[in-house]
C-alpha cells in the first residue's frame, strides 16, 4: 500500500510518497509527470516517525 502526504514548503507544494517503510517519490504541485509512478490506489494520510 502506499501512502502520500502533501506538505506546503517555502518552495510550493509538495506530494511525498512512501511504501510504508522508504520514500518513494517526492513531486512538486504542478510538476510534467506528478505522481506518474504512483498507484491509482493509494492511502491519502501521514505515516507514523
Amino acid at each position: 500500500m502506499h501512502h502520500t502526504q502533501h506538505y506546503d514548503s517555502p518552495l510550493g507544494g509538495i506530494t511525498l510518497a512512501s511504501d510504508g517503510k522508504a520514500l518513494i517519490g517526492l513531486w512538486f504541485d504542478g510538476q510534467k509527470y506528478f505522481a506518474d509512478a504512483l498507484a491509482h490506489s493509494h492511502d491519502v494520510s501521514s505515516l507514523p516517525p
